[in-house]
C-alpha cells in the first residue's frame, strides 16, 4: 500500500509544506549520503537506571553525531513520533534540510523510516509491505538536472525472528528486496511526478543481513555498488560491522549472543550513461563511544546500530 507524504522545509520561524517551486535541480559532483538505524525509544530497558532520561541523552547525542556529519541526504530507521519532534526542534535541521513528514505521519506509528535532505523533494512516498505489517519502505524522488533525477529508498528489512524458522525470514526479506529493487527500476510505479528518466538509485538503510547473507546478497550485487566494498575491498570484515555487541553496549544488552555484522549499508545504481564517472570515494562507520548522562559515565551508546557515511563522485 502507497502514501505521498508532504516534506517539510523551515521558514520563518515554522515547519511548512515544502514549496513545489522549491524543487530545484542537484547541480553537485559530490553527495554525502547517511543512514542509521536510531533504535526507538521504546527499547530502553528498565535495566538501566532511569530509562526516559537515558533515551533523551541518546536522542541529543545522536543528533549532535548527525548534524557532524555535513550529509547532504541523511536516512534514518526506527524514528518515533517522539524522535521526530526531536529533529525538528534542532537548529541545524532547520537551517539546512528539508524532511520527509510531519512528526505525527502514520508511516511513523509506531515507528518507520525518515529522511533528512539538503536538496529539496520532489515527492516522498511511503509503501507498506501488507495491510497488517509495520515493516515499510520510504521513497524519495529528487530533480538532478532537466533531464534526470535521482531517487532513494530509505530500507527497514525484517530481523531474524527466534520463533521462526531462518527460511521464512531470509524468504521475506528477499521478497521485500526484489519488491524495492524493481520499484527503484521503475519509479513511475512509484511517483505520480516522475517524467524525466532516473539514472541515479540510491537504496540504504537496515537491511539486516551481514555479508554472510548469499540469498539476500546476490539480489543485491546483481544490480547495485555497494559503497563499503567498493572502498574497503576485503580488508578485515569487522571493521565494517555496523551491528557489534563486543563494542557496543546497547546492543550487547538488548541482542546478548548475536554476532556482529554489516547490516547497514549505502548502495547505488546508474544507467549506463553514468557507469563511468560515478564512484563512490569514501565510507566510514560512525563508530560513537560511551557517553556521560549526568556526570554518571554509563555503557550507552546513540543506538544499538553504528551509522554509516558514503560519499559519492560524479565526475
Amino acid at each position: 500500500m502507497k502514501r505521498y507524504l508532504e516534506p517539510l522545509q523551515y521558514i520563518n520561524g515554522h515547519w511548512i509544506t515544502q514549496p513545489t517551486q522549491q524543487s530545484q535541480p542537484i547541480r553537485r559532483t559530490t553527495i554525502k549520503y547517511v543512514t542509521m538505524n536510531v533504535l526507538f525509544d521504546r527499547h530502553v530497558r528498565p535495566a538501566y537506571a532511569c530509562p526516559t532520561r537515558h533515551a533523551e541523552a541518546r536522542f541529543q547525542h545522536l543528533l549532535h553525531t548527525l548534524g557532524h556529519t555535513d550529509a547532504d541526504v541523511i536516512a534514518l530507521q526506527e524514528v518515533t513520533p517522539h524522535l521526530m519532534h526531536h529533529i525538528l526542534c534542532t537548529d541545524w535541521v532547520q537551517q539546512s534540510y528539508k524532511v520527509s513528514s510531519i512528526s505525527t505521519d502514520p508511516s511513523l506509528i509506531p515507528f518507520g523510516q525518515a529522511l533528512l535532505s539538503r536538496f529539496p523533494f520532489r515527492q516522498v512516498a511511503s509503501y507498506s509491505f501488507g495491510d497488517h505489517s509495520i515493516k515499510r519502505c520510504l521513497y524519495a524522488l529528487f530533480d538532478m538536472d532537466g533531464e534526470r533525477s535521482m531517487v532513494v529508498a530509505n530500507v527497514h528489512l525484517p530481523a531474524d525472528h527466534p520463533q521462526h524458522d531462518v527460511s521464512m525470514d531470509i524468504k521475506q526479506r528477499q521478497g521485500q528486496l526484489r519488491r524495492i529493487l524493481h520499484d527503484l527500476n521503475d519509479p513511475g510505479a512509484i511517483f505520480d511526478c516522475c517524467k524525466k528518466d532516473c539514472v541515479l538509485r540510491l537504496v540504504m538503510g537496515d537491511f539486516n543481513f551481514g555479508d554472510e547473507g548469499d540469498e539476500e546478497n546476490r539480489v543485491l550485487r546483481e544490480q547495485y555498488r555497494d559503497a563499503w566494498t567498493e572502498t574497503h575491498g576485503s580488508m578485515d570484515k569487522e571493521q565494517g560491522w555496523t551491528f557489534d555487541p563486543t563494542r557496543n553496549g546497547v546492543a550487547s544488552s538488548l541482542s546478548p549472543g548475536l554476532h556482529g555484522c554489516r547490516c547497514d549499508r549505502i548502495l547505488m545504481s546508474t544507467d549506463t550513461t553514468l557507469d563511468d564517472v560515478v564512484r563512490w570515494t569514501d565510507c566510514r562507520v560512525l563508530k560513537a563511544k560511551s557517553f556521560t548522562v549526568d556526570g554518571e559515565v554509563v555503557e550507552l551508546n546513540e543506538s544499538d546500530h553504528y551509522g554509516v557515511l558514503a560519499e559519492l563522485q560524479i565526475q
